[in-house]
């Protein structure tokens, strides 16, 4: 369901709601402004955004965040004031970089960044000791991020259509710590390489 049909069927909205100027447009109109704040989940999926509507950020009880097909390249620093936020999803997008601000998001349990131009972890997802899930399909891995050895909760890493090439003996012992590792897709040629 598209953000129009939700909130449309939620508040009795008839207008659509489709084009970045429209989302923002509502988001900000006052007339909606507490239901609004009582939001949960907000799917802004292929909208041709170029940057994240800044009244997303003022939904305080905000748990479930869609951006996916849209065209960011990051993130503001302000979005580490949604706090409660538990899922965000910025699949098929234009990022080069993972986007260090959502490391600040400690109730995070599902990341999805799919899709990209990331090649590497920074330190700080070290931080999302909440994170459960982090897919990472179809960017540019050449190696199993090791940084995704300090999730403490991380039950399931897909690296699927990356540009991983050799597993070394620490990629596997790796691995095998994580109930699912997803690497099909990859050019991974040979056995196990050791260290």
């Amino acid at each position: 369901m598209t953000l129009g049909q939700e909130i449309k069927r939620n508040l009795g909205v008839s207008a659509s709601i489709e084009t970045p100027a429209e989302i923002r447009q509502f988001l900000s109109d006052p007339v909606y402004s507490e239901q609004l704040s009582l939001i949960t989940q907000l799917d802004l999926h292929d909208k041709g955004l170029q940057s994240v509507p800044p009244e997303i950020l003022f939904l305080p009880n905000l748990t479930h965040l869609n951006l996916s097909g849209n065209q960011l390249i990051a993130l503001p620093p302000e979005i580490m004031s949604l706090i409660h936020l538990q899922d965000i999803n910025l699949s098929y997008n234009e990022f080069s970089e993972f986007p260090n601000e959502i490391c600040q998001l400690l109730e995070l349990k599902k990341i999805s960044l799919n899709g990209n131009l990331i090649g590497k972890l920074p330190s700080q997802i070290g931080q999302l000791t909440s994170l459960e899930s982090l897919s990472l399909c179809e960017n540019q891995f050449e190696r199993i991020p090791l940084e995704a050895v300090a999730l403490p909760n991380l039950r399931k890493l897909i690296l699927s259509h990356n540009w991983i090439k050799q597993l070394s003996a620490e990629d596997s012992v790796f691995c095998e710590r994580i109930p699912s590792v997803e690497l099909f897709g990859n050019p991974v040629t040979g056995s196990v390489e050791e260290d």
